[in-house]
């Protein structure tokens, strides 16, 4: 994934989940809201609380980053995606978080308007 495609900033990722539209899963929260781009950018956040080895952080960082990388249909919205990720996310199979993530993907492309 290119790295226009993540949001840095971070003030613009505390406005996104601030003032972003929340959708809730048993394995993580995804904050949505429009920006003026004309593609996506993503912010994935896995604090130490949910998990303490980093190893394990960055692999469900990877997974996410990867599934959003693999649609090309949901990277061509102008959206900025914010994930928090929960404890439960470590305990299920990458096939099961992708499952949960594609739950999400009708939600998205409804608010992106596309």
């Amino acid at each position: 994934m290119k790295k226009t495609h993540r949001l840095r900033d971070s003030r613009l990722a505390s406005a996104l989940f601030r003032r972003g539209r929340r959708v809730n899963s048993p394995l993580f929260s995804c904050f949505c809201t429009p920006n003026r781009l004309g593609h996506l950018r993503l912010v994935i956040v896995v604090s130490k609380k949910s998990e303490k080895k980093a190893t394990r952080r960055n692999t469900a960082r990877r997974q996410i980053r990867e599934w959003v990388r693999k649609d090309k249909e949901l990277l061509s919205h102008s959206l900025d995606l914010g994930f928090i990720v929960k404890k439960e996310a470590f305990s299920v199979s990458r096939n099961e978080l992708y499952e949960e993530l594609g739950k999400f993907k009708k939600i998205l492309s409804n608010y992106a308007g596309n």
